[in-house]
Order: structure tokens, then sequence, then C-alpha cells
């Protein structure tokens, strides 16, 4: 009769392996071999301005409504606005 060591008493060069089947990869790190990732696109002049106005408007704690209504008022102003 062949004794098969437990996990616990296993020796320290034997590894253990994932089943047959099983992709032991991280998830969308790395892809098949060869095989590139796509680049991020360049963003738009009208998607760096609202990635702006919405710095903006997290940073003053602002909704839309409220922010139209001071940008108004400043685009009115003949002061300094800035």
């Amino acid at each position: 009769m062949v004794e098969r060591k437990s996990s616990s008493q296993q020796s320290p060069t034997q590894t253990k392996t994932a089943p047959r089947g099983v992709d032991t990869r991280s998830k969308g790190t790395r892809g098949a071999p060869g095989v590139r990732g796509k680049r991020p696109r360049k963003q738009s002049e009208y998607g760096r301005q609202l990635t702006e106005k919405q710095k903006v408007k997290e940073a003053y704690g602002m909704r839309e409504r409220q922010f139209r209504r001071f940008f108004d008022l400043a685009r009115r102003s003949k002061e300094a606005t800035g």
C-alpha cells in the first residue's frame, strides 16, 4: 500500500498546483503572449473642459445650477473675477 502525504507534510520542494483547466493568472493584468493592450485614447478638448468643470464643482461643493449661476454672474461682472 502506498502512503500519501497530507498537504501539511509536503516537502519544501513540492508546490501546490491548480487543477487542470484553472487559470491561475491574475485577471486583467496580463493577456496572451504577444498581444498588446489598447492605449488610452487622447482626451478631446470637450473632455478636458468637462473634467476641469467637475473638479471646480467638487472643490467648491456646488451643484450644476449653482455653478451656472455663479459663472453667469462672473461673466457679466465688469470687475476682475480671478
